[in-house]
């Protein structure tokens, strides 16, 4: 998905991208995702089969933000709320179109963990027993590269707690495999 050209290579902070917003100007925020992309397909492969899912949930993310920045409370929490617009209209689209999540990705998490190098497929099935707060947890940790607070941050959970709940996951993930 193309959202600008190669050529605007200026980065844009998240002071900016709410200034631009509030006076309707959705390019800094187009600009803004274009830096984050990479970051934003992870946590989209983990949910859809297909990539146009990934845009669809992306396209309705900007729409919803460009409508909402005015109930942003602090500016510095822009990509944390953004991220949380997008991890819902992932959801959405999720539960709408009946999908299985996507695990192709999981690999990553096998290669983070030494100890589940065991079969991938298994790995899947494992994560498909996980409570669903608990997988999300562990895949934005693991295949979107989330810290432990950013994660908090999203789910509205202490770090601890997080840190907790993905532990326990991963615990979980070792007695299946």
């Amino acid at each position: 998905m193309e959202i600008l050209s190669s050529n605007d290579a200026v980065s844009v902070n998240q002071e900016d991208v709410v200034f631009h917003l509030k006076e309707g100007d959705m390019q800094v925020l187009l600009h803004w995702i274009k830096e984050r992309q990479d970051k934003f397909y992870r946590i989209g492969w983990s949910f859809f089969k297909v990539q146009e899912d990934i845009e669809d949930a992306l396209h309705n993310a900007i729409i919803i933000a460009y409508e909402r920045i005015h109930t942003l409370r602090k500016i510095q929490f822009f990509g944390t709320w953004f991220t949380k617009i997008f991890l819902n209209e992932c959801r959405k689209i999720y539960r709408t179109n009946k999908k299985t999540i996507r695990f192709e990705q999981v690999n990553s998490i096998a290669d983070r963990e030494p100890d589940l190098q065991a079969n991938k497929i298994e790995l899947r099935e494992a994560l498909e027993k996980l409570e669903a707060e608990t997988k999300e947890m562990i895949i934005l940790k693991y295949v979107a590269g989330y810290s432990f607070k950013e994660i908090g941050e999203l789910f509205d959970r202490r770090e601890n707690t997080v840190k907790t709940k993905v532990h326990r996951g991963l615990k979980a993930i070792r007695k299946y495999v």
